[in-house]
């Protein structure tokens, strides 16, 4: 099992809103088939292993004030989001892109970590999204983001409920076994 690090983490978040952003179209007009067993379960096999190669730069990335202004815009498009605002996605992208962004470099403090928590949530809201358009892998890579952010700011607990939400996903797209490891790591490592 490779060890996370936050610049991987952060690549991947990168990797997948920019293919999203780019492809948006195309990728709303086919379904496309969801990843199934060891592709969808081995990026996650990390979730509760700890970090490496956190930067040693000291002092603060972001301000206080930067840190609550963000999460109120993340309560914002979550209360959009549970209300069916009929929100679209690239506000939530385009979000999740800058904090990924602004957590280059980040020193391992308090305040990098609730950025972090923010992209995870960002992420989530993101693959609730996608599910809900029918858009299942993209939502799946976006389950996998919010795992490894919420891994960043040492949020094993939210993790685990984004973890229940693609283990559910999986049941309702008939890949059980998938959903059962899903679970299964739900409960034993939390």
């Amino acid at each position: 099992m490779v060890a996370w690090s936050p610049e991987g983490i952060l690549d991947g978040a990168d990797e997948v809103t920019r293919w999203d952003l780019i492809n948006r179209r195309g990728a709303l007009r086919s379904v496309g088939a969801a990843t199934t067993g060891t592709a969808l379960l081995g990026a996650l096999g990390g979730w509760l292993e700890p970090l490496v190669g956190w930067s040693a730069r000291t002092g603060s990335a972001f301000s206080t004030d930067e840190v609550v202004a963000l999460e109120r815009v993340v309560a914002l498009l979550r209360d959009w989001r549970t209300a069916g605002a009929g929100l679209g996605p690239s506000a939530v992208l385009g979000h999740l892109g800058d904090v990924s962004d602004r957590l280059r470099g980040a020193p391992d403090d308090a305040l990098s970590g609730r950025v972090f928590l923010a992209g995870a949530e960002l992420a989530k809201i993101a693959a609730s999204i996608h599910f809900d358009t029918g858009a299942h892998q993209l939502s799946q890579r976006y389950y996998v983001v919010a795992v490894q952010m919420a891994t960043a700011a040492k949020q094993p607990s939210f993790a685990a409920t984004v973890l229940a939400a693609l283990a559910r996903q999986c049941y309702d797209l008939g890949a059980t076994a998938d959903g059962q490891i899903g679970r299964a790591s739900c409960r034993e490592r939390v």
